[in-house]
């Protein structure tokens, strides 16, 4: 006799099934599992970038954001732009945070002020950002405020 499967493999066979059907939502989710090592999937990063890839050239934005932040955390900057330009265009405002990162990382402080602005203003995640010059060293402080849920 075969032991019955859990509820979990059922949710796993049915989510395979769906990435088999091009679904970019299903594909986006295993890529979670894998980015994350999550339930029974061991992190497996090159399998979370094919899995993200695909859901991304059938348009899901949140999977450009986190390959976008795949290649940040690898060291490809060249990508991880790319990535979060894609998802910024597409009114990923995390995507348009990160990039003003990047741009302040840089030392384009303008560029990266106006990214920011335009993450603020969208108002899902992000209220507020304010940025404190301190002239005598000239670093700049940023301060987040996220919207409250």
């Amino acid at each position: 006799m075969q032991p019955s499967k859990t509820n979990n493999e059922h949710v796993v066979e049915e989510l395979m099934k769906r990435v088999d059907g091009n679904d970019a939502g299903a594909m986006h989710v295993l890529a979670g599992y894998y980015h994350y090592g999550n339930g029974a999937f061991q992190q497996d990063h090159a399998k979370a970038i094919e899995l993200y890839t695909r859901a991304a050239e059938l348009g899901s934005s949140i999977s450009h954001q986190n390959l976008g932040d795949l290649y940040h955390d690898g060291g490809n900057m060249k990508k991880a732009k790319f990535h979060y330009e894609a998802a910024a265009m597409a009114g990923h405002e995390m995507a348009r945070y990160n990039l003003g990162c990047m741009e302040a990382n840089s030392g384009n402080i303008e560029r990266a002020i106006k990214h920011w602005t335009i993450a603020a203003s969208a108002g899902r995640v992000l209220k507020k950002v304010m940025l404190v010059e301190n002239q005598s060293t000239q670093f700049w402080k940023l301060t987040i405020v996220p919207v409250a849920r």
